[in-house]
């Protein structure tokens, strides 16, 4: 499973994509726009089995993509609870 580790902020946010061993495959950052975050769905695009690590989850300038991905049945979590999201197996394989 790949992990998207995103860093929000005001300005603009941050993803990283992780293999299972941590290792960096690709980053991205964009600016907290719309068109910003239409590009992080974009980039998390080709990881068909993936989780999202958020820190700060619940900040106001990210609760729209976050309510984008809960709605799109997308596996997310606050990074530090990572063992707690849902398995590729069982997500919706709708893409």
């Amino acid at each position: 499973m790949i992990t998207l580790g995103l860093d929000p902020h005001p300005g603009s946010h941050t993803v990283a994509a992780l293999d299972e061993q941590g290792t960096p495959l690709a980053s991205l950052t964009v600016p907290n726009t719309a068109e910003g975050l239409a590009q992080l769905h974009h980039f998390a695009h080709p990881y068909s089995c993936r989780q999202w690590a958020i820190e700060g989850a619940a900040n106001r300038f990210i609760t729209t993509f976050v309510s984008e991905l809960l709605a799109n049945n997308e596996a997310v979590t606050h990074s530090a609870n990572l063992d707690e999201s849902i398995p590729c197996s069982k997500r919706s394989q709708e893409e």
